[in-house]
Protein backbone atom coordinates (compact mmCIF):
# COMPACT_ATOMS: atom_id res chain seq x y z
CA UNK A 1 0.00 0.00 0.00
CA UNK A 2 2.76 2.43 1.53
CA UNK A 3 4.33 1.68 -2.58
CA UNK A 4 1.08 2.64 -4.34
CA UNK A 5 1.01 6.18 -2.36
CA UNK A 6 4.14 6.99 -2.92
CA UNK A 7 4.24 5.76 -6.79
CA UNK A 8 0.42 8.08 -6.72
CA UNK A 9 2.74 11.08 -5.14
CA UNK A 10 5.32 10.99 -7.32
CA UNK A 11 2.84 10.92 -10.58
CA UNK A 12 0.63 13.73 -9.10
CA UNK A 13 3.40 15.60 -8.34
CA UNK A 14 5.11 15.09 -11.59
CA UNK A 15 1.29 15.88 -13.13
CA UNK A 16 1.70 19.31 -11.01
CA UNK A 17 5.19 20.09 -11.92
CA UNK A 18 4.05 19.95 -15.49
CA UNK A 19 0.72 22.06 -15.06
CA UNK A 20 3.26 24.73 -13.23
CA UNK A 21 5.90 24.60 -16.19
CA UNK A 22 3.03 25.09 -19.06
CA UNK A 23 1.48 27.80 -16.76
CA UNK A 24 4.73 29.58 -16.61
CA UNK A 25 5.55 29.09 -20.63
CA UNK A 26 1.64 30.33 -21.07
CA UNK A 27 2.35 34.02 -19.09
CA UNK A 28 5.94 34.41 -20.62
CA UNK A 29 4.18 33.84 -24.05
CA UNK A 30 1.50 36.43 -23.20
CA UNK A 31 3.92 38.99 -21.91
CA UNK A 32 7.06 38.19 -24.60
CA UNK A 33 5.70 35.87 -26.88
CA UNK A 34 6.24 36.83 -31.19
CA UNK A 35 4.30 39.90 -32.18
CA UNK A 36 2.95 38.34 -35.65
CA UNK A 37 1.16 35.73 -33.19
CA UNK A 38 -2.36 37.89 -33.76
CA UNK A 39 -5.23 34.83 -33.21
CA UNK A 40 -5.44 32.93 -29.94
CA UNK A 41 -8.24 30.54 -30.43
CA UNK A 42 -11.22 32.76 -32.06
CA UNK A 43 -9.65 35.82 -30.10
CA UNK A 44 -7.82 38.30 -32.11
CA UNK A 45 -4.69 39.55 -30.04
CA UNK A 46 -3.72 42.67 -30.48
CA UNK A 47 -0.39 44.17 -29.76
CA UNK A 48 -0.38 47.37 -28.09
CA UNK A 49 2.18 50.21 -27.66
CA UNK A 50 4.71 48.70 -29.73
CA UNK A 51 6.95 50.10 -32.29
CA UNK A 52 8.46 47.41 -34.87
CA UNK A 53 11.34 47.76 -37.51
CA UNK A 54 10.41 45.96 -40.60
CA UNK A 55 12.11 44.96 -43.66
CA UNK A 56 11.66 43.35 -46.50
CA UNK A 57 13.33 39.58 -47.14
CA UNK A 58 13.71 40.17 -51.14
CA UNK A 59 15.69 42.98 -52.44
CA UNK A 60 13.13 45.21 -53.83
CA UNK A 61 14.34 49.38 -55.03
CA UNK A 62 10.52 49.89 -54.46
CA UNK A 63 10.49 49.41 -50.85
CA UNK A 64 11.87 51.85 -48.51
CA UNK A 65 14.96 50.45 -45.65
CA UNK A 66 14.45 51.24 -41.92
CA UNK A 67 10.32 51.02 -42.24
CA UNK A 68 9.24 51.73 -38.76
CA UNK A 69 5.73 50.63 -37.74
CA UNK A 70 4.19 51.67 -34.55
CA UNK A 71 1.15 50.39 -33.16
CA UNK A 72 -0.99 52.62 -30.54
CA UNK A 73 -3.47 51.63 -27.55
CA UNK A 74 -5.58 50.35 -29.38
CA UNK A 75 -3.44 48.12 -31.20
CA UNK A 76 -4.11 49.87 -34.65
CA UNK A 77 -1.89 52.47 -36.66
CA UNK A 78 -2.25 55.91 -36.08
CA UNK A 79 -2.64 58.61 -33.53
CA UNK A 80 -4.39 58.09 -30.11
CA UNK A 81 -8.27 58.52 -29.77
CA UNK A 82 -8.85 62.19 -28.65
CA UNK A 83 -10.19 62.71 -25.04
CA UNK A 84 -13.40 64.46 -26.60
CA UNK A 85 -13.55 61.34 -28.72
CA UNK A 86 -17.32 61.59 -29.63
CA UNK A 87 -16.75 65.04 -30.98
CA UNK A 88 -14.50 64.02 -33.18
CA UNK A 89 -15.41 62.76 -37.10
CA UNK A 90 -13.77 59.55 -36.43
CA UNK A 91 -12.60 56.61 -38.93
CA UNK A 92 -11.05 53.07 -38.65
CA UNK A 93 -9.77 51.48 -42.01
CA UNK A 94 -10.05 47.73 -41.83
CA UNK A 95 -8.43 44.81 -44.44
CA UNK A 96 -5.38 43.13 -44.87
CA UNK A 97 -1.91 43.77 -45.40
CA UNK A 98 -3.17 46.29 -48.55
CA UNK A 99 -5.12 48.72 -45.65
CA UNK A 100 -1.87 48.05 -42.69
CA UNK A 101 1.23 48.40 -45.09
CA UNK A 102 3.83 47.00 -43.14
CA UNK A 103 6.23 47.92 -45.58
CA UNK A 104 5.67 51.29 -45.26
CA UNK A 105 6.90 53.71 -42.54
CA UNK A 106 4.71 55.41 -39.95
CA UNK A 107 3.45 59.24 -41.85
CA UNK A 108 3.56 57.30 -45.13
CA UNK A 109 0.77 55.04 -45.36
CA UNK A 110 -2.58 55.86 -47.58
CA UNK A 111 -4.42 56.32 -44.38
CA UNK A 112 -1.64 59.11 -43.09
CA UNK A 113 -2.34 60.73 -46.78
CA UNK A 114 -6.01 60.19 -45.83
CA UNK A 115 -5.67 61.90 -42.03
CA UNK A 116 -3.60 64.86 -43.54
CA UNK A 117 -5.33 65.38 -46.74
CA UNK A 118 -8.81 65.60 -44.62
CA UNK A 119 -7.85 67.71 -42.01
CA UNK A 120 -8.34 70.44 -44.43
CA UNK A 121 -11.82 69.55 -44.77
CA UNK A 122 -12.67 68.33 -41.07
CA UNK A 123 -10.36 69.86 -38.76
CA UNK A 124 -11.54 67.58 -35.88
CA UNK A 125 -11.43 64.45 -37.87
CA UNK A 126 -9.49 61.00 -36.16
CA UNK A 127 -8.32 58.22 -38.30
CA UNK A 128 -7.07 55.06 -37.80
CA UNK A 129 -5.52 51.96 -39.57
CA UNK A 130 -6.76 48.77 -38.40
CA UNK A 131 -5.73 46.59 -41.06
CA UNK A 132 -4.09 42.80 -40.65
CA UNK A 133 -1.88 41.55 -43.02
CA UNK A 134 -3.67 38.16 -43.75
CA UNK A 135 -6.87 39.01 -42.88
CA UNK A 136 -9.97 38.37 -44.73
CA UNK A 137 -13.68 38.95 -44.18
CA UNK A 138 -13.44 36.00 -41.90
CA UNK A 139 -10.65 38.34 -40.15
CA UNK A 140 -12.98 41.79 -40.56
CA UNK A 141 -15.81 39.79 -38.65
CA UNK A 142 -14.05 39.00 -35.68
CA UNK A 143 -12.16 42.67 -35.09
CA UNK A 144 -15.18 44.25 -35.32
CA UNK A 145 -17.00 42.02 -32.81
CA UNK A 146 -14.08 41.95 -30.19
CA UNK A 147 -12.28 45.97 -30.86
CA UNK A 148 -13.98 48.09 -33.64
CA UNK A 149 -17.49 47.79 -32.53
CA UNK A 150 -16.55 48.57 -28.81
CA UNK A 151 -14.21 51.66 -29.87
CA UNK A 152 -18.10 52.87 -32.04
CA UNK A 153 -16.06 55.38 -34.74
CA UNK A 154 -18.57 56.93 -36.82
CA UNK A 155 -17.57 55.67 -40.05
CA UNK A 156 -15.08 52.15 -41.05
CA UNK A 157 -13.41 51.43 -44.49
CA UNK A 158 -13.59 48.40 -45.51
CA UNK A 159 -10.70 47.61 -48.12
CA UNK A 160 -11.82 43.88 -49.37
CA UNK A 161 -11.60 41.45 -51.81
CA UNK A 162 -7.68 39.89 -52.18
CA UNK A 163 -7.25 37.59 -49.22
CA UNK A 164 -10.92 36.39 -49.67
CA UNK A 165 -9.92 35.37 -53.11
CA UNK A 166 -7.82 32.50 -51.19
CA UNK A 167 -10.51 31.03 -49.44
CA UNK A 168 -12.14 28.08 -50.98
CA UNK A 169 -15.62 27.72 -49.96
CA UNK A 170 -17.74 27.96 -46.46
CA UNK A 171 -15.73 26.98 -43.79
CA UNK A 172 -17.08 26.13 -40.16
CA UNK A 173 -16.64 29.75 -38.81
CA UNK A 174 -19.65 31.16 -42.40
CA UNK A 175 -21.45 28.33 -40.12
CA UNK A 176 -21.70 29.84 -36.60
CA UNK A 177 -21.04 32.38 -34.80
CA UNK A 178 -17.62 33.36 -32.68
CA UNK A 179 -17.96 35.95 -29.55
CA UNK A 180 -14.94 37.39 -28.30
CA UNK A 181 -16.40 36.12 -24.97
CA UNK A 182 -16.56 32.41 -24.01
CA UNK A 183 -19.63 30.53 -25.14
CA UNK A 184 -21.75 28.98 -22.71
CA UNK A 185 -21.25 25.56 -22.76
CA UNK A 186 -18.31 24.64 -23.96
CA UNK A 187 -15.87 22.37 -22.19
CA UNK A 188 -12.99 22.79 -19.97
CA UNK A 189 -10.75 21.53 -22.94
CA UNK A 190 -12.49 23.28 -25.55
CA UNK A 191 -11.91 26.85 -23.29
CA UNK A 192 -8.22 25.90 -22.73
CA UNK A 193 -7.37 24.95 -26.32
CA UNK A 194 -9.50 28.30 -27.38
CA UNK A 195 -7.37 30.36 -25.26
CA UNK A 196 -4.14 28.79 -24.78
CA UNK A 197 -1.35 30.92 -25.91
CA UNK A 198 1.22 27.84 -25.91
CA UNK A 199 -1.27 26.26 -28.88
CA UNK A 200 -1.51 29.68 -30.37
CA UNK A 201 2.42 29.42 -30.59
CA UNK A 202 2.46 26.37 -32.06
CA UNK A 203 0.12 26.95 -34.98
CA UNK A 204 1.78 29.90 -35.45
CA UNK A 205 5.33 28.14 -35.93
CA UNK A 206 3.41 25.24 -37.82
CA UNK A 207 2.11 28.22 -40.03
CA UNK A 208 4.92 29.63 -40.91
CA UNK A 209 6.63 26.03 -41.70
CA UNK A 210 3.75 25.46 -43.92
CA UNK A 211 3.89 28.81 -45.94
CA UNK A 212 7.36 28.53 -46.49
CA UNK A 213 7.19 25.09 -48.03
CA UNK A 214 4.09 26.88 -49.95
CA UNK A 215 6.43 29.76 -50.88
CA UNK A 216 9.00 27.48 -52.19
CA UNK A 217 6.40 25.17 -54.27
CA UNK A 218 5.65 28.20 -56.13
CA UNK A 219 8.67 30.05 -57.27
CA UNK A 220 12.18 30.28 -56.95
CA UNK A 221 13.76 32.85 -54.90
CA UNK A 222 15.30 34.60 -58.09
CA UNK A 223 11.79 34.36 -60.06
CA UNK A 224 9.78 35.57 -57.44
CA UNK A 225 12.50 38.79 -57.31
CA UNK A 226 12.01 39.04 -60.84
CA UNK A 227 8.62 39.44 -60.86
CA UNK A 228 8.21 41.85 -57.55
CA UNK A 229 10.96 43.74 -59.25
CA UNK A 230 9.17 43.98 -62.72
CA UNK A 231 12.09 42.59 -64.50
CA UNK A 232 11.66 41.41 -67.83
CA UNK A 233 8.75 39.65 -67.69
CA UNK A 234 8.66 38.44 -71.35
CA UNK A 235 4.88 37.11 -72.88
CA UNK A 236 6.40 33.45 -73.39
CA UNK A 237 4.90 32.10 -70.08
CA UNK A 238 2.81 29.09 -70.45
CA UNK A 239 -0.44 30.35 -68.74
CA UNK A 240 -3.13 27.77 -67.04
CA UNK A 241 -6.15 28.53 -68.64
CA UNK A 242 -9.76 29.50 -66.67
CA UNK A 243 -11.29 26.37 -66.79
CA UNK A 244 -14.69 25.52 -66.41
CA UNK A 245 -14.03 23.71 -63.30
CA UNK A 246 -11.88 26.88 -61.88
CA UNK A 247 -15.00 28.90 -62.82
CA UNK A 248 -17.48 26.26 -60.67
CA UNK A 249 -14.84 26.74 -58.21
CA UNK A 250 -14.72 30.66 -57.98
CA UNK A 251 -18.43 31.41 -58.53
CA UNK A 252 -19.27 29.05 -55.73
CA UNK A 253 -16.19 31.15 -53.63
CA UNK A 254 -18.04 34.06 -54.68
CA UNK A 255 -21.13 33.07 -53.10
CA UNK A 256 -19.47 32.56 -49.28
CA UNK A 257 -17.73 35.76 -50.13
CA UNK A 258 -20.75 37.84 -50.48
CA UNK A 259 -22.46 35.84 -47.27
CA UNK A 260 -19.72 37.03 -45.32
CA UNK A 261 -19.83 40.64 -46.28
CA UNK A 262 -23.02 40.96 -46.52
CA UNK A 263 -22.82 39.55 -42.72
CA UNK A 264 -19.74 42.10 -41.81
CA UNK A 265 -21.80 44.94 -43.16
CA UNK A 266 -24.83 44.22 -40.97
CA UNK A 267 -22.41 43.87 -37.98
CA UNK A 268 -20.84 46.97 -38.68
CA UNK A 269 -24.94 48.76 -38.51
CA UNK A 270 -25.86 46.92 -35.40
CA UNK A 271 -22.77 49.01 -33.69
CA UNK A 272 -24.95 52.30 -35.44
CA UNK A 273 -21.22 52.43 -37.21
CA UNK A 274 -21.41 53.53 -40.90
CA UNK A 275 -19.90 51.32 -43.56
CA UNK A 276 -17.60 52.45 -46.50
CA UNK A 277 -16.65 49.50 -49.52
CA UNK A 278 -13.82 49.77 -51.39
CA UNK A 279 -13.05 47.46 -53.97
CA UNK A 280 -9.29 46.03 -54.26
CA UNK A 281 -7.33 47.52 -56.82
CA UNK A 282 -4.24 45.54 -59.07
CA UNK A 283 -1.25 46.28 -61.08
CA UNK A 284 -2.50 43.29 -63.53
CA UNK A 285 -5.14 43.05 -65.75
CA UNK A 286 -4.31 45.78 -69.08
CA UNK A 287 -2.70 48.36 -70.97
CA UNK A 288 0.95 49.12 -70.77
CA UNK A 289 2.96 50.27 -67.79
CA UNK A 290 4.38 53.39 -68.01
CA UNK A 291 7.48 52.80 -66.25
CA UNK A 292 8.64 49.05 -68.03
CA UNK A 293 6.44 49.28 -71.12
CA UNK A 294 5.35 45.55 -70.58
CA UNK A 295 2.47 44.36 -71.34
CA UNK A 296 0.73 44.34 -67.79
CA UNK A 297 -2.37 41.76 -69.69
CA UNK A 298 0.33 39.30 -70.72
CA UNK A 299 3.02 39.27 -67.24
CA UNK A 300 2.83 36.12 -65.03
CA UNK A 301 1.07 36.04 -61.42
CA UNK A 302 2.06 33.32 -59.15
CA UNK A 303 0.73 34.28 -55.89
CA UNK A 304 -0.99 33.03 -52.32
CA UNK A 305 -4.30 33.14 -53.93
CA UNK A 306 -3.99 30.36 -56.58
CA UNK A 307 -0.53 27.97 -54.79
CA UNK A 308 1.17 26.54 -57.98
CA UNK A 309 -0.61 28.32 -60.38
CA UNK A 310 -0.07 30.50 -62.99
CA UNK A 311 -2.13 33.32 -64.44
CA UNK A 312 -1.94 36.20 -66.84
CA UNK A 313 -2.28 39.24 -65.92
CA UNK A 314 -5.79 39.77 -67.90
CA UNK A 315 -7.15 36.56 -66.36
CA UNK A 316 -6.33 36.83 -62.61
CA UNK A 317 -7.51 40.79 -63.61
CA UNK A 318 -10.90 38.99 -64.37
CA UNK A 319 -10.75 36.54 -61.57
CA UNK A 320 -10.33 39.82 -59.30
CA UNK A 321 -13.08 42.11 -61.00
CA UNK A 322 -15.57 39.18 -59.75
CA UNK A 323 -14.94 39.39 -56.44
CA UNK A 324 -15.23 43.40 -56.49
CA UNK A 325 -18.47 42.97 -58.70
CA UNK A 326 -19.76 41.21 -55.89
CA UNK A 327 -18.06 44.36 -53.23
CA UNK A 328 -20.11 47.03 -55.81
CA UNK A 329 -23.46 44.58 -55.28
CA UNK A 330 -23.27 44.59 -52.13
CA UNK A 331 -23.03 48.10 -51.62
CA UNK A 332 -26.05 49.06 -53.99
CA UNK A 333 -27.94 46.23 -52.11
CA UNK A 334 -27.51 48.02 -48.90
CA UNK A 335 -27.71 51.20 -49.98
CA UNK A 336 -23.92 52.16 -48.68
CA UNK A 337 -21.00 54.43 -50.19
CA UNK A 338 -18.38 52.60 -52.64
CA UNK A 339 -15.18 53.50 -52.92
CA UNK A 340 -14.73 51.72 -56.91
CA UNK A 341 -10.23 51.90 -55.99
CA UNK A 342 -9.72 49.27 -58.21
CA UNK A 343 -10.90 51.41 -61.29
CA UNK A 344 -9.68 54.51 -59.86
CA UNK A 345 -6.23 53.24 -59.36
CA UNK A 346 -3.91 53.65 -62.10
CA UNK A 347 -2.00 50.66 -63.43
CA UNK A 348 1.39 51.79 -63.26
CA UNK A 349 4.13 49.28 -61.37
CA UNK A 350 5.61 52.86 -59.31
CA UNK A 351 2.61 52.80 -57.18
CA UNK A 352 3.17 48.74 -56.19
CA UNK A 353 6.33 47.19 -55.36
CA UNK A 354 4.47 43.80 -56.15
CA UNK A 355 1.19 42.42 -57.86
CA UNK A 356 -1.04 44.27 -55.10
CA UNK A 357 0.82 46.19 -52.50
CA UNK A 358 1.40 49.60 -52.79
CA UNK A 359 4.87 51.34 -52.94
CA UNK A 360 5.07 54.97 -50.80
CA UNK A 361 4.06 57.06 -54.08
CA UNK A 362 1.29 54.16 -54.47
CA UNK A 363 0.63 54.80 -51.12
CA UNK A 364 0.34 58.52 -51.67
CA UNK A 365 -1.84 58.36 -55.09
CA UNK A 366 -4.67 55.85 -52.74
CA UNK A 367 -5.09 58.69 -49.85
CA UNK A 368 -5.80 61.25 -52.63
CA UNK A 369 -8.56 58.77 -54.37
CA UNK A 370 -9.95 58.28 -50.99
CA UNK A 371 -9.92 61.68 -50.18
CA UNK A 372 -11.58 62.83 -52.85
CA UNK A 373 -14.75 60.32 -52.77
CA UNK A 374 -14.93 60.67 -49.27
CA UNK A 375 -15.07 64.35 -49.47
CA UNK A 376 -18.36 63.36 -51.29
CA UNK A 377 -19.54 61.07 -48.54
CA UNK A 378 -18.77 62.95 -45.74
Amino acid sequence: MKKIIKKMSVLFLSIFCVFVSLLVVEVVLRIWGPPQIRLVGTKLLLKKNITTKNSCYFDSDKIKKNIVVTKNSLGFRGPEPPENFYKHLSLVAVGGSTTECIFITEGKTWTDYLQSNLLTYFPDIWINNAGIDGHSTYGHIELMRQYVGKLRPDYVLFLVGINDMAVEGESIQDKQQISEENVIGKSIIQKIRDNSMILAFYKFQKDKKIGHDMFTMKTTIKEYNSIVNYKVLGASTDYDAVTSQDLERINNNLMAYRNRLERLVLLTKSYSIHPILVTQPAVYGFGVDDVTGIDLGNIPIVEFTEPGVTRSGKDKWMILQKYNEVTREVSSEFGIPLIDLAMEMPKSTKYFYDYIHFTEEGAQKVGEIVTKNLIKIL
